[in-house]
């Protein structure tokens, strides 16, 4: 079942061995969403390492702003991470943002972050690029 493909990716991002994850169109949804989300934060509260993982593909999975808020949180220490793909997904500009500045808070800093077609308009892009928020590297590619 998927909660057990959950369990075991998140295993492998705390445990620091997975590195680069594609679950772009599997259909996690929110509740998959949620289930990494707190996998993730289970690991890292046990101490084991965690930030190993660099690329995240969680693209076309029906993922909405509450799943997005989730991973934001769980995501927030890992420092190795450099591209989060999310796009296709149902998220909305409030829901980036939080994630965008959690990222930021976490000392993330990411080269791609790809939210087209996730409910972010274009013009959104300057917003999520300001000084107060900005948590891609300088040449970071922005999709929206």
């Amino acid at each position: 079942p998927l909660s057990r493909l959950i369990e075991g990716v998140a295993a492998g991002i705390v445990g620091g061995w997975l590195t680069d994850l594609d679950l772009s169109g599997v259909g996690i949804g929110n509740g998959g969403a949620l289930h990494l989300a707190d996998a993730i934060l289970r690991g890292a509260r046990s101490s084991a390492p965690s930030g190993g993982l660099a690329a995240l593909d969680l693209s076309l999975n029906r993922i909405t702003a509450k799943g997005c808020r989730a991973l934001a949180h769980s995501l927030a220490g890992m420092r190795a991470l450099e591209a989060l793909v999310l796009h296709d997904n149902v998220l909305g500009f409030d829901a980036v943002l939080d994630l965008v500045t959690s990222l930021k808070d976490g000392g993330v800093r990411l080269s791609l972050l790809d939210v087209r077609r996730a409910g972010v308009e274009k013009g959104a892009r300057r917003r999520l690029l300001e000084d107060d928020v900005q948590v891609m590297h300088p040449a970071c590619e922005l999709q929206l």
